[in-house]
């Protein structure tokens, strides 16, 4: 029933369903979660990359690699956010892009995702995202620089 409330004409059911596979953690939702991502409603795509990204493991890694050449640029970053927390760099291309994107709350995710991401343009693209207007964005940015630091010096050394 979960799976069919997701093409529910109502917006809040969309995303409650999507919630409630989040709040489940069956990674088996990921399929399903992924075709979500292209709603048209903000709201239902932001729950579905908070269930992607609670749901994202090794589990279902190879599930969403393979999602990542057939989907469209909406689940693309859903797919990227859900590959960077598994350290998977697939959809980097996908996160430089989000920094950019006029949503803030699409620009705060890519900032964390990035925060794993061990690539020179990721850092740059870090470092623009710590100067961001809005004030999520830039603590999400500064978290992944101060987190990403000590591994960047030890590798110094």
């Amino acid at each position: 029933q979960l799976f069919r409330a997701l093409h529910d004409p109502s917006g809040e059911v969309r995303a409650e369903s999507a919630e409630a596979m989040m709040r489940i953690g069956d990674p088996r939702a990921t399929g399903w979660l992924i075709v979500a991502a292209s709603d048209d409603e903000r709201a239902v795509r932001y729950q579905v990359f908070e269930a992607l990204d609670a749901l994202a493991s090794q589990t279902n890694h190879a599930l969403l690699r393979s999602a990542w050449d057939r989907v469209n640029a909406k689940q693309k970053l859903a797919v990227a956010l859900a590959l960077a927390k598994l350290g998977d760099p697939t959809g980097l291309p996908s996160l430089l892009e989000a920094a950019t994107n006029p949503d803030r709350d699409i620009r705060r995710r890519a900032a964390v995702a990035l925060g794993v991401c061990a690539s020179p343009s990721a850092d740059r693209t870090l470092q623009a995202l710590a100067q961001d207007d809005e004030r999520t964005v830039r603590l999400a940015a500064q978290t992944a620089l101060d987190t990403r630091r000590p591994a960047v010096e030890t590798r110094g050394k």
